[in-house]
This record gives C-alpha cells, structure tokens and sequence, in this order.
C-alpha cells in the first residue's frame, strides 16, 4: 500500500491547545452529537460541502430542498443541518454558543446561533425523494420519523476533527488527498463510491471506467463511524486493501469517506459528485442505479428509474466541474470465461451475480463461492468476519403475549444448549430484566423500546463473544424489535421466534392474573387489552402453544437451528 497522506489533520492532542474554546464552552449549552451528526460535522469542518461552511439556515435549505441550490444560486442537492430537541431549541437564541461535543464528552466545535426552527420533515422528505409516500423508502421513513424536532443554523468554530480510532491513516481529508494528487501528479482521477466489498465485478468495472475516463482511480468507499465489534466493518475495508494491491503499480489509491446513505437516488448522485470534486476528482463512476438504499436495508426494486441519476450529474457537470463515467453492468461470461459488459452478452451467457447477502449466507454456511465471483485474498478477510455458523455467537428472541409460553420456552432451551455444551447460555427473561437491568421504568411505550433495547444489547455482547442469548420479553413493537435485528445480525445471529398463542389462550392461562386485572380496569396499558401488540413482520419462526407442549416448540427451534447450520 501506499504512504501518501502527508501529515495528519486529526491530532487527538488538538483538545488540548484549545483551552480557550473549551472555556467558552463551559458557559455555553453543550449538545452530544450521536453518529449521524458527527459524520456530517466531520465533513463540514475539512470542507468535504464546499461551497458550504455552516449549518443552512431555513432559507437556504427551503432552496436546497425545492431546487437543489443555495440561496447564492450554487448547486446543491441535499441540506446540512443539525437537528436538536425541542427541550434545547427552547434555550438557545440568536447569537447564543452551542458546543458540539462527541458521546465522550470531547470539544468538537463552537456554533454560533444564527436561526432556530421547526421544520416540517415529512413535506422535506416528499421533496427531497420524490416519492408520493416517502416512508416506503427505508431512508425517507428515517427522515420522517425527525418530527418535532427542530434545526439550530449557524457557523461552527473548529477546535477538532472527529477521532476515528480505525485506519486512521487511510481517512485523507479533502486538504490531504489533494496534495496526495498533486503530489504524484495525477492529472485525471475518478472516484469510486462503495457501500460494498470490491469482488471481481467490481474491479472489471473500475479498470474499465479509469480507462475510458484516462485516469488513475480513487477507491473511496464508505466507512463513517465503526460500529464497536462489528467484525464486516474492518473485514470489508481490510478487502479493499487486499484488492488494491490488484491494481496495477500507481493506477489506484485507497480512502476513506464518512457519508452516510441517503437513499435518495439522482439527487444523491449529485450529492457524492460534488463532494468527490472537493477531494480532487476530476471523474466519478455512476451505477445504474445509484443512490438506492443500501441491500442490507432494502432489497425491493429501485425507487429511481435506470441511468437517471447520471443523466442528473450529466446535466450538471460543467457547473459541478466533474465528469460523471457509466459503471457498465459487468457479468461473469460462460463461454469467454472472464466478466464483461452485460450489454454485449446474450442472456444464456451470463452467470447469476451472486448478491451481498448471497455471499455471507454462503460463508456462513460453508457453501463455496465461484472463483469467478471474488479473488482469494478478499474471501480470506470476509472469512474471518462470517465465520461458519456453527462457530458463531447467535441470540434467539422469543416475542408474544404474556402468558403465550414464552418464559417455558426458554427455559427448556437453556436446557437443551447446555446439554449440547458448545457454547456459554445466557437467560434474559422479561422478568428478571426489567428487576436488574430496567427496575426505574414505567410501561409506557417509550420506556417499553428501551427495555427491549436494553435487551438487545446485551443480547449483541453475548452474541459478539460468541455465546447464546435467549431472550423472552413480550416485546410488543416492531421498531424495537427490528433495532435488536439491526445490531445483534451485525455480530452473530439472529433468531426472531414469534409465540404466536392466541389472546383468548394467554387470557384463559393468565398465571399472573394480570389478564383479569386488566380487564377489570386494575392495570392500565396492558399489551394486549387496552395497548397493541405489532406481530413481527419477518420472523424466522412462529409457534401457537394452543396444542404443542413447550417441549415440542422446543424441538422446532432446535430444528431450524440444526438446518440453519447453528448446531453444526
């Protein structure tokens, strides 16, 4: 690999030759960026958004969001804002100073307070994805789902960059890679924007876009902030700096970006356009379908119309001062032996793809991928990040009405894993969590998710180590419930068990009484009676304890876990 970025702007010691910031910041309300809010500051302050230096104002962003450019008439495609709550909207004025500080507690930036207001994000969401109902789109549904909450505009006063803890020395700033450009004489260079591993496809597509644009490559995939223990997170970049030893000699160098999806179709192409050119590109390859919602959140069909977000970047690229290049649709040819253009085989020639999900399922499982779908050297790191199933940590999360069976449930499944012996057993009943782990909440709906969530962390812990959590609350929302899937799946196993025992079963069950005092008006909020319960979506498996003995609800699980490859 390549050495090139000369210097560092991201000097964990920064904070402390900002004395004097962090002073003023005392006396200043102080907000804690979550993840989505520290990418978009990072960018912001090494001038990833130019022309844009600040958090827009409600003008601005009205303009942005109806017409895809600034109050000056510059193009731009997507808003830069920083959302806070209402509770803190309420104690900042104009003028006023807001520290943004990362979750430890660290100095990131001063904000001058120039505007605070209450957008309306569903009419936004409709604007910015052109879509009649934004909430099909996983990302919109996001967008949407900010609500209530208000905007703080303003310039922001540098004290330091976010600390990334993971491959530093492959996050160039914008400042950085252009020196690294210039330094090495690059006339010409392309970005390529990734979401994914870089398998053969990909690179045939890479080599042929650089050729036709006459230009070295910048592999510049998508890394913002790790998730802690998310092994796919550092196995997918080490990937890449596997495959960029493939490259010839001085054809391609490899950075890191911290975006975030937006999902947004041609306008996001534009987005990544623009922000490519700040880095020194003079080209960027454009898929497709670029811009759709990433596989791992959506795997219906495009939202957008094929080639449309190049058209998009094409019919700005004078203005832009980059030049978008089709990525051609490559295809592993059966009688050629080798990937081309889709658009000069005849479809009995083209092998299947195989998708991203495909590929993990195939690790995981131990099924062989082609050699013709990736490259030895890649495979070896995705290996260590889904590993085969039998060796990997998983959660089984029992869902369903009280007294549904769901704690028996449980119970005899400890028995069974320890019985088999190859893993650690962990319990973590509604009961016993909400005495240890979530005694000061109420049961209300929010304090209900935080339970569920609270679950679902040490679930992923004991999955990330490798054990087996099982997890049995009522757990009566999807939102929830579809949170726990997001961080567990990302570390181990997932095994969603929807009890589904009808009410009037539990009701005539009812150990607790809690039935009869609900309906009695005794016990307020209760799921079921007078507070729904959401049944999953997409469980792996459904069980009625109407008829089956905890036993043979058992023996189910079990068995979907032998044919799954969990038991070996």
């Amino acid at each position: 690999m390549l050495n090139y970025y000369p210097g560092s702007e991201n000097d964990w010691h920064s904070k402390q030759k900002n004395a004097c910031y962090e002073k003023e910041a005392q006396k200043a309300e102080s907000m804690a960026l979550n993840n989505s809010a520290l990418v978009t500051l990072e960018l912001l302050l090494t001038g990833a958004f130019a022309p844009v230096d600040k958090y827009l104002g409600s003008q601005d962003c009205d303009r942005v969001i109806r017409d895809m450019r600034l109050g000056s008439g510059a193009i731009f495609p997507l808003p830069v804002t920083l959302e806070v709550s209402a509770d803190l909207a309420s104690r900042l004025a104009c003028q006023d100073k807001l520290a943004l500080r990362d979750p430890e507690g660290f100095l990131l930036a001063l904000l001058t307070v120039e505007e605070v207001w209450q957008p309306d994000f569903v009419k936004e969401a409709e604007l910015i994805w052109e879509l009649g109902n934004p909430e099909e789109n996983p990302l919109a549904k996001a967008y949407c789902q900010k609500q209530g909450h208000y905007r703080v505009s303003g310039p922001v006063q540098k004290v330091s960059v976010p600390v990334h803890h993971d491959f530093s020395y492959l996050r160039a700033t914008p400042s950085a890679m252009k020196a690294f450009i210039n330094k090495n004489s690059w006339e010409r260079v392309i970005s390529y924007h990734s979401t994914y591993t870089l398998h053969r496809a990909e690179y045939e597509q890479t080599r042929q876009a650089a050729k036709e644009a006459d230009a070295h490559i910048l592999l510049h995939p998508v890394a913002a902030i790790a998730p802690v223990g998310d092994r796919s997170h550092y196995s997918r970049i080490r990937s890449y700096q596997k495959a960029l030893n493939l490259y010839p000699r001085d054809l391609a160098t490899l950075s890191l970006i911290p975006l975030e999806p937006w999902g947004a179709g041609p306008r996001e192409a534009l987005w990544h356009a623009l922000v490519r050119k700040n880095y020194g590109a003079t080209h960027i390859m454009i898929d497709k379908n670029h811009g759709e919602p990433p596989f791992h959140l959506w795997e219906g069909s495009p939202f957008y119309a094929d080639w449309k977000a190049f058209d998009l970047v094409s019919a700005h690229q004078k203005e832009l001062g980059i030049t978008p290049v089709k990525l051609p649709e490559m295809a592993f040819s059966l009688s050629k032996g080798k990937h081309l253009p889709v658009a000069l085989m005849n479809k009995t020639d083209v092998s299947p793809q195989l998708t991203p999900k495909e590929v993990r399922r195939r690790l995981e499982t131990g099924r062989s991928i082609p050699e013709w779908h990736s490259f030895p050297e890649v495979l070896e790191e995705l290996k260590k990040a889904y590993p085969p199933r039998n060796e990997q940590g998983f959660t089984v999360f029992l869902t369903g009405l009280s007294g549904s069976g769901k704690s028996t449930l449980a119970k005899v499944l400890v028995s069974k894993f320890l019985e088999l012996g190859t893993r650690a057993v962990t319990l973590l009943d509604g009961d016993l969590v909400r005495k240890n782990l979530s005694s000061e909440l109420n049961f209300s709906k929010e304090h209900r998710e935080i339970n569920v969530k609270r679950i679902g962390f040490v679930a992923s812990e004991i999955t990330k180590n490798g054990g087996i959590a099982i997890c049995a609350p009522i757990a009566p929302y999807e939102e929830s419930r579809r949170h726990n899937r997001d961080l567990i799946g990302s570390l181990g196993g997932y095994i969603e068990v929807y009890i589904s025992t009808p009410l009037e079963v539990c009701e005539q069950r009812d150990p607790k009484g809690m039935y009869a005092k609900a309906r009695a008006g005794l016990v307020k909020g209760f799921t079921g009676i007078d507070d729904p319960y959401q049944a999953p979506e997409n469980a792996e498996l459904e069980i009625d304890f109407t008829d089956l003995t905890p036993e043979q609800g058992a023996e189910r699980v079990m068995l979907y876990l032998a044919q799954e490859g969990y038991l070996g």
